[in-house]
């Protein structure tokens, strides 16, 4: 029977260091197999700072500053095209209509200048709007009462009461006739309250009649010759108008 040999402790120590080292060495060769690969680049054409603009050039041009125009240079030029326009006159083709609210638009009148000496005396509407008018259905309508009529209407416009007068403005038309004719329409001093939607004030309207009537002309001036009625006038609660003229004779621009 082969004696059993026990092997020193310092070489079973040996041993076992020797194994551990080896499964170490092994378990690291294969973690840097799977590890992925470094690529490197390398360079592909040229550099794109070759083709920069050149910055020193746009900081030369960095100190040219713009030089805008001051708030004192714009009021110069605007003062310069303000053109003082007196009622009823034309100036480079254009007029302005006599409204007091209206006296910076510019509309083309392509009517002929209206002559005096026919019988009808030129009325403007700044004549017709030259004081404070307001009106009240329960106050002044129900029941005329003449003392409180001359009190918001002056004596300078009642006296045009049956004068024979030519007044320029646009058309509303508010009656027409199967045939196309107007037989009722507004004169308004401009377009903002014929066609704008801006209320014009109580005095700032004149109520035109025609029995023969007259053709539709929209959007431009017209002048309008007849006889004048300065007189409140109600439809039931509604303000008719203060104004009103009967038409004999109408000039328009169209031919």
């Amino acid at each position: 029977m082969i004696p059993h040999k026990t092997l020193p402790a310092n070489l079973l120590l040996l041993f076992v260091l020797l194994a551990v080292n080896s499964l170490t060495f092994f378990g690291c060769t294969k973690n840097e197999e799977k590890s992925p690969a470094i690529i490197e680049f390398s360079e592909v054409g040229e550099p794109i700072l070759n083709h920069l603009p050149d910055l020193a050039d746009q900081a030369d041009d960095s100190n040219t500053s713009t030089v805008f125009p001051s708030d004192e240079t714009n009021a110069t030029k605007n003062e310069e095209l303000v053109e003082t326009v007196t009622d009823g006159e034309i100036i480079l083709g254009q007029t302005l209509l006599s409204s007091e609210g209206n006296q910076s638009l510019p509309v083309i009148n392509l009517l002929p200048p209206h002559d005096d000496s026919g019988g009808y005396q030129s009325l403007s509407y700044s004549t017709l709007t030259q004081f404070s008018y307001e009106i009240d259905w329960e106050a002044d309508g129900v029941e005329f009462d003449f003392s409180r009529f001359a009190g918001r209407v002056p004596q300078s416009i009642r006296n045009l009461n049956g004068s024979k007068v030519a007044l320029e403005g646009f058309m509303v038309p508010t009656v027409v006739d199967e045939s196309n004719l107007v037989k009722e329409f507004l004169l308004m001093p401009d377009q903002l309250s014929c066609c704008f939607g801006q209320a014009p004030e109580a005095n700032g309207w004149v109520v035109v009649r025609s029995e023969k009537g007259v053709g539709v002309f929209m959007d431009q001036v017209i002048r309008v010759l007849g006889t004048l009625t300065v007189e409140e006038r109600w439809d039931e609660e509604f303000f008719v108008g203060l104004y009103h003229l009967d038409c004999e004779s109408l000039i328009s621009s169209s031919p």
